[in-house]
């Protein structure tokens, strides 16, 4: 069974589980073979997704585990919280729950996740598609320690606001092609403690979602910043960001590289003599990474 876009349905496919209307009212019965006529009504009605059961010939599909409404919409309010002038997450806090509550439900119904980089991905507007794709990541780390419902929240809303600091980073800057000289370097890593500050100011937000956003780019042997922690000092939930910042990061395109092949990153990331990540988190992560054996 995998959860589909309505409009992605293709007639003739067997629907998983029965569709009521947003009144209650059975729409179809699970079971039923789609069809044109069904595809209509569902329409109608204004349905957006449902169940369909797995068909020889999508075994090999690797679908995203988070719907494109749930990202897109994501995407739009961090972009909302980011570009605005005074930050108020007070006032956007029920917005940030919704969603990171829902990508939570999502995830927790993929008992089968495989992360489908093309699909959850979109190069524009890379801050804002960056932000929920750490989100999902870092859950899915959570999810695979079973994590509790709590502790997942708080770990998706860290992940989801944990670049909030770089509202305070000018343009210049932060989209600037060429190298940046030591100063602006200096400056850019100041967003930890930007956003550390925007998130402790808001009483909604715990003190361990609020730490993501200090320490997601410290590293394990201790040369990351701001604080140069190491090891087991860094707070549990930076350290399962770190590792999903760090994967989107370089799996992406940025304005001053190129993004990097899956297989280079995941080489990279799991090297021998690499001491960056907790390696617990990294392998919970990387299970879940499928190879590109045609990449070249």
């Amino acid at each position: 069974m995998r959860r589909v876009a309505l409009k992605s349905i293709i007639p003739g496919q067997r629907l998983a589980k029965t569709v009521y209307s947003k009144k209650g009212n059975m729409l179809l019965e699970a079971g039923i073979e789609l069809s044109n006529q069904h595809i209509a009504k569902l329409e109608f009605f204004n349905i957006e997704e449902l169940f369909i059961e797995y068909i020889d010939s999508e075994e090999n599909d690797c679908p995203s585990p988070i719907s494109g409404d749930t990202r897109e919409e994501a995407k739009v309010l961090i972009r909302k919280i980011m570009n605005s002038n005074a930050v108020n997450l007070d006032s956007e806090y029920i917005k940030v729950e919704y969603y990171v509550n829902s990508i939570i439900d999502q995830l927790l119904f993929r008992q089968d996740i495989v992360i489908s980089l093309n699909e959850i991905r979109n190069v524009d507007d890379y801050t804002f598609e960056h932000s929920v794709s750490v989100c999902i990541f870092s859950l899915i780390i959570g999810i695979s320690l079973e994590y509790s419902d709590t502790d997942l929240f708080e770990l998706g809303v860290g992940a989801l606001l944990h670049d909030i600091g770089k509202l305070k980073i000018p343009d210049s800057i932060l989209k600037k092609p060429s190298n940046l000289t030591p100063e602006e370097f200096s400056f850019i890593k100041m967003h930890s403690y930007f956003g550390y500050e925007i998130l402790s100011k808001s009483s909604n937000i715990s003190k361990k979602s609020a730490e993501v956003a200090l320490y997601h780019h410290e590293r394990i042997d201790g040369s990351g910043y701001p604080n140069k922690l190491s090891s087991l000092d860094i707070p549990e939930f930076a350290r399962i960001t770190a590792v999903a910042d760090v994967f989107d990061a370089l799996t992406s395109d940025r304005v001053y590289r190129n993004k990097l092949g899956i297989n280079e990153v995941v080489e990279y990331m799991t090297s021998s003599n690499m001491n960056l990540f907790d390696q617990k988190m990294l392998k919970c992560f990387m299970k879940f990474i499928r190879v590109n054996h045609q990449e070249v």
